[in-house]
This record gives structure tokens, C-alpha cells and sequence, in this order.
């Protein structure tokens, strides 16, 4: 029982509508309110976490599924790599014989530099000179699009 509730013979027991009924009623009201809201809140706790626990089944279905076909292409990977490298060390060698080819290749050493292991020498150049870094990407001011524009 709340201090607020009627109980006879007390001191604050009087006619209907004193003051005093009035707050046991503002009383009654709020604590209805404030039930409702934890019973909302509660609900919308639930239906969150119902959410999220749907979510991650989903989730952890699209990655069973996708595992195989990852770990295949990073087995792929690994069994390919050796020849990629060898293949950009071969670009890098005719970059030193040809001078012109050097341009192409230095557009790729930036986003590639794991196989890029030595940089390439200008033949031309002093001993030991480095040709100069590679233009940034992205087009340049002369270049037009597909469009024409």
C-alpha cells in the first residue's frame, strides 16, 4: 500500500474533491503513466533485439554461404601470386630497356607497390638516378570523356 492511499481514520481523510484526493488521483495517474512507458519500452527492447537476432541468422547464413568461395579464390591467389610477380618483373625490365613504356608502368607502382619490390632505373639517366615518381591518378585537365565533354 502507497502513503497516498486512502486509509480511514487518518489525518488526511476528509471530503471528496480536498486537495488531498486530488493528489492521490495525480498520484494513480502518474504511476499508470510511468507503468505504460516501462511496458512500451519493454516491448520495444524486445522487438529490437528480435530484429538483431534475425539480422545476424542472416547474416551468418550469406557467410556460410560465401566462405567456400573466398577461401577458393584466396587459395587461387596464393597459387598465382608468384607468377604475377614474375610477370611485373618482367614489365619492370622492359620499362629499363624501353624508356617509353615507363610511363604506363608508373601508373601502377603507387597502387600496386607490394610488387614493385625495386624501383626501375632510367637507362638513360646518370648511375643510379630514379626515373620520377609516378603522375598522381586520376585524369588530366586535357582529357575528355566518353561524351566528348
Amino acid at each position: 500500500m502507497s502513503p497516498f492511499d486512502h486509509q480511514p481514520g487518518s489525518l488526511g481523510s476528509g471530503p471528496p474533491g480536498t486537495p488531498l484526493d486530488e493528489l492521490r488521483q495525480q498520484y494513480r495517474a502518474l504511476r499508470l503513466l510511468l507503468n505504460v512507458a516501462l511496458a512500451c519500452m519493454l516491448l520495444m527492447a524486445a522487438t529490437v533485439g528480435s530484429y538483431f537476432y534475425k539480422q545476424m541468422r542472416l547474416v551468418r547464413t550469406k557467410v556460410n554461404e560465401t566462405r567456400p568461395l573466398v577461401q577458393r579464390m584466396g587459395t587461387e591467389f596464393t597459387r598465382k601470386e608468384p607468377n604475377m610477380r614474375q610477370f611485373v618483373n618482367a614489365l619492370q625490365s622492359y620499362a629499363f630497356t624501353h624508356p617509353e613504356f615507363y610511363s604506363v608502368l608508373s601508373k601502377y607502382t603507387n597502387v600496386l607497390p607490394q610488387y614493385f619490390v625495386s624501383p626501375v632505373r632510367a637507362p638513360a639517366a646518370s648511375p643510379g638516378a630514379l626515373l620520377p615518381p609516378a603522375a598522381p591518378a586520376g585524369p588530366s585537365p586535357q582529357t575528355t570523356n566518353r561524351f566528348g565533354k
